[in-house]
């Protein structure tokens, strides 16, 4: 076994290099060193995780209780094991919106706010937590995340369908591009070097969550709720 039981698994991602997994808990987060089986606990609750492509040291955690974002330096196997928390950001408020909590009991909303970090040079995090995209940088220069956000918003003429919360983030394989999904049903496909939305979706039913998916030239965004169904867009 690689880690003992404990409280019920919500989440699992792997570094890049498949070295690390992080194993989201709810109440916490551990950074576990899969040749060594060396392990260590992060500090504080963790119902989400995403690493830094360049570097397995380098861990994004989210709690969407608090609805805060760590980022956190993990040293494992070289004789101290140790994490340490970098940076935090708060997503947005503290509180559920209404929307949110309407949708708490039902199957098919989505579960958790989940964060995705840019593949390739791993230059941003995309977070949850605002109605426009929210991009945190891979190295803030202080503790506060939050101060070196970056907001991509929608033009004008699309501000009516942003009026709720993103929840869930993924970039294409490129990492030029960021699916959101929101907890009005509002799908939204965000340029990151334009700076806007490209494409966006106002769904009939709760989407659960989406990925971009490319072959080729072409991409397609891909979506999911909680019955099973799958849409392409």
């Amino acid at each position: 076994m690689l880690h003992d039981a404990g409280a019920p698994i919500v989440a699992l991602a792997a570094s890049a290099d498949g070295s690390r997994l992080a194993i989201c808990r709810g109440d916490k987060c551990v950074v576990l060193d899969v040749a060594s089986k060396a392990a260590v606990d992060v500090e504080g609750a963790a119902t989400h995780a995403c690493w830094d492509p360049t570097d397995a040291s380098r861990v994004a955690v989210l709690d969407a209780e608090t609805r805060e974002i760590r980022l956190v330096e993990v040293s494992l196997g070289g004789g101290v094991d140790d994490a340490t928390v970098k940076a935090t950001c708060k997503l947005g408020g503290a509180q559920p919106t209404a929307s949110q909590d309407a949708l708490a009991d039902d199957e098919t909303a989505t579960a958790s706010l989940t964060c995705a970090w840019q593949p390739g040079a791993g230059a941003w995090v995309a977070a949850p937590g605002r109605p426009e995209l929210t991009l945190l940088p891979r190295a803030p220069s202080s503790m506060d995340w939050a101060r070196e956000a970056q907001g991509v918003f929608p033009d004008d003429d699309q501000k009516a369908l942003f009026l709720g919360s993103v929840v869930a983030c993924a970039w294409n394989a490129g990492g030029s591009r960021v699916a959101t999904v929101s907890d009005r049903h509002v799908v939204a496909v965000w340029d990151v070097s334009v700076g806007s939305a490209v494409k966006v979706f106002a769904c009939d039913v709760p989407v659960r969550c989406a990925a971009l998916c490319g072959w080729g030239t072409g991409e397609a965004l891909c979506l999911a709720n909680g019955d099973g169904a799958l849409a392409l867009a």
